[in-house]
């Protein structure tokens, strides 16, 4: 039985949580369909809402997933905003969050959601925008593409090397180097789910092309020392605990002289984050980790990397990924406020590229 709604962020508003809308979804106990109908009425609302479904703490589910996924009704998103629990149980074990990236990426299937599109999943990278333009979706997926090869054309590959593909997820991106670079591409990544959407989705590929797909760790990388001329990762580190443990193994996996390049979101060195969890969701959860981005500098350098270079592309990502956002239906979610974190100085995209 549903026990309560909270906003999942910000202060009580009183007049949605007192609206039919909300009153309906309290009586509705676990009915799918009344779950969704309510959801629905409340997100028209301007609300964000947290469902708990039982006296569990742990067990506070995000209402914005309950409409996008209709199929799912009560498969949600565990979104465990420390803030909106007691301090005693606010703190998830490192398993716990692992669960919900898998989670994520697994059942709710992260790439079907409006905010990406071409079965790839990152913000892309993207030239200036007018503000009164309207994004086509084709220019939203080319925004993704484009990132690929702004990462990977700092490996400066050459035709019939072999590459790594660190969080290969559906596994388009990978396709896309094999295709447009001339390389031999193994993708890794952990989620058997995004493994088979990869499979399905680039079958012409595979057969056309020399690219793979594994199941894998980045932080235990399943090949011998010396084995790629590079390697590359493309917005997955943020979902990564331990990345000192990523870069010694890329430095193992790497042959002499071959090239490393990532490229996610990072706090700029010295930046104060301490705001950041209460406007990002993913942040509070622990499902995304920001870190300094010299301190993952330092990982490259303490595992054996030399030639470190750190290029901010944030001009090139947020404020235009935030357009695209306003396009969509949700255009009024927790989202949006990256752009604000950019715009503060506490968060920034960038590309990390070192030689082995």
């Amino acid at each position: 039985m549903i026990l309560g709604l909270k906003p999942a962020f910000g202060e009580p508003i009183q007049e949605i949580l007192a609206s039919p809308a909300a009153d309906d979804l309290l009586e509705s106990g676990v009915d799918g369909a009344a779950l969704r109908k309510g959801a629905e009425d409340l997100g028209s609302l301007g609300a964000e809402f947290i469902i708990e479904i039982d006296s569990d703490p742990r067990h506070r589910f995000d209402l914005l997933n309950l409409v996008e996924r209709e199929d799912r009704a009560l498969l949600l998103r565990r979104s465990v905003a420390r803030r909106n629990m007691p301090e005693s149980v606010g703190m998830e074990t490192e398993s716990d969050v692992q669960a919900q990236r898998d989670f994520m990426y697994g059942e709710l299937d992260l790439g079907s959601l409006t905010i990406f599109s071409g079965s790839f999943i990152n913000y892309g990278y993207w030239d200036q925008l007018d503000p009164g333009h309207e994004i086509s979706v084709e220019e939203r997926t080319a925004s993704q593409a484009e990132l690929y090869r702004q990462v990977v054309s700092r490996l400066e590959p050459q035709a019939g090397q072999r590459l790594l593909e660190l969080g290969s997820g559906i596994g388009v991106g990978a396709a896309l180097v094999a295709r447009q670079f001339g390389t031999s591409v193994s993708g890794l990544d952990r989620s058997p789910a995004q493994l088979a959407r990869a499979a399905e989705v680039n079958a012409k590929a595979l057969k056309e092309l020399p690219l793979s797909y594994h199941e894998g760790s980045v932080t235990e990388i399943p090949w011998d020392e010396g084995t790629f001329d590079g390697l590359y990762s493309v917005e997955m580190l943020q979902h990564v605990d331990d990345l000192a443990a990523v870069a010694r193994e890329a430095h193992r996996v790497l042959k002499p002289g071959g090239n490393f390049a990532v490229a996610t979101f990072f706090s700029p060195d010295g930046a104060d984050t301490s705001q950041v969890a209460d406007l990002i969701e993913t942040v509070a959860s622990g499902v995304d980790v920001i870190r300094p981005v010299g301190e993952f500098a330092a990982d490259l350098t303490a595992a054996g990397f030399g030639e470190i270079t750190v290029t901010s592309i944030g001009t090139h990502v947020w404020r235009q990924f935030d357009q695209w956002v306003g396009q969509t239906e949700h255009r009024d979610s927790w989202g949006r406020n990256w752009l604000r974190c950019f715009e503060s100085g506490w968060v920034d995209y960038f590309i990390v590229t070192a030689r082995r």
